[in-house]
């Protein structure tokens, strides 16, 4: 036991307070690049989930400087219309998942011909021999960027990096409603997820000069989870659970009582699992649904953590996030101090 590794979340760490010349969060820049080819002007992203992302997130996602990872739990036919719309209203870049199935190559064949830009091959455990075949095989096909996703470990970036992804999206079991390392005894805290893939991202581009970004996936509560995670080497932040209750979401309102809700669940959840087409015999869900509650448009919750995110900087003295990388400083929290964070 005493060389087994200690791994840490989010929550096991902040940053100090420096000195600041800021004199407005408005004069921080958090432009930052999501795949090789592509970025944005505000680092997150709506998740690639069924209650999540479809048309009209996509849209307003990009509007804010954002984007929007459309799921791929839709018909062929209807995916590749979603991606059409976007295309017409001039948005980029479009993001469309995938799997690693053999009719998911037809997929592919589809979104890129209605114009997707990049690609999300979309696997809950994607340190695969299936998945590196699917990279090899879509990247040696079509002209367009591939995010990869979901991985934990520094081995599975060198290796995914090495089939050619231009972005690795990192976190394994900690998503608000999954249920991963419950059920299988797997999986590592996000942060220590975050920093193995970091390193080994970073040996990359030492090497070879081209830089991978990191997509951070589940975990993140709050605008301070973003500025520690973008801290520590993450280059966006992929969102569920903080937008599922927003107007753009799919899924009609839910009203009980007084209050109204909208449905939320883990794509690995029995309700996902079915809207699949079939629970597999054998097979155990990963996650749960829930009601969430109604939060209105999407934009406020942007607004609000992009302020946020904006003030995290500004608290470090740092006027972008290269800066805060350089200049920002960790320090570790007892159990103790984790308490006397949060909201009592």
């Amino acid at each position: 036991m005493k060389n087994i590794p200690l791994a840490y979340s989010l929550d096991d760490v902040l940053l100090r307070p420096r000195f600041s010349k800021i004199k407005s969060r408005l004069d921080t820049d958090i432009f930052m690049p999501l795949t090789q080819h592509y970025s944005l002007a505000v680092p997150i992203v709506a998740t690639n989930m069924s209650t999540i992302t479809e048309y009209e997130m996509a849209k307003t996602m990009a509007r804010l400087g954002g984007a929007g990872m459309i799921h791929r739990f839709l018909s062929i036919p209807a995916e590749e219309e979603i991606v059409r719309k976007l295309k017409w209203d001039n948005i980029s870049p479009i993001i469309a998942s995938i799997g690693i199935l053999d009719e998911d190559r037809e997929r592919a064949h589809s979104l890129v011909d209605a114009g997707v830009n990049i690609l999300l091959i979309d696997i809950a455990h994607a340190h695969s021999e299936q998945t590196i075949e699917q990279l090899k095989y879509i990247k040696g096909k079509h002209n367009v960027d591939v995010i990869v996703g979901n991985v934990a470990t520094g081995t599975a970036v060198e290796d995914l990096i090495a089939a050619g992804a231009d972005a690795i999206r990192v976190g394994i079991g900690g998503g608000s409603r999954c249920t991963t390392r419950t059920v299988t005894g797997h999986g590592i805290p996000n942060l220590t997820s975050l920093l193995e893939a970091v390193e080994a991202r970073n040996a990359y581009f030492d090497a070879t000069k081209i830089y991978i970004p990191i997509i951070i996936d589940g975990g993140i509560k709050n605008s301070g989870d973003i500025v520690k995670a973008l801290y520590f080497g993450a280059d966006v932040a992929s969102l569920g659970y903080l937008l599922a209750g927003t107007d753009e979401t799919p899924g009609e309102l839910v009203k009980n009582g007084d209050d109204i809700f909208k449905k939320y669940y883990g794509m690995a959840s029995k309700e996902a699992q079915a809207e699949k087409g079939s629970i597999k015999k054998g097979i155990a869900p990963e996650g749960f649904s829930e009601l969430v509650p109604y939060q209105g448009p999407v934009e406020s919750i942007i607004e609000n953590l992009v302020g946020g995110i904006r003030s995290g900087l500004s608290y470090s003295g740092a006027n972008d996030i290269k800066r805060l990388r350089e200049i920002g400083e960790p320090i570790l929290l007892t159990s103790a101090g984790q308490a006397e964070s949060k909201i009592n």
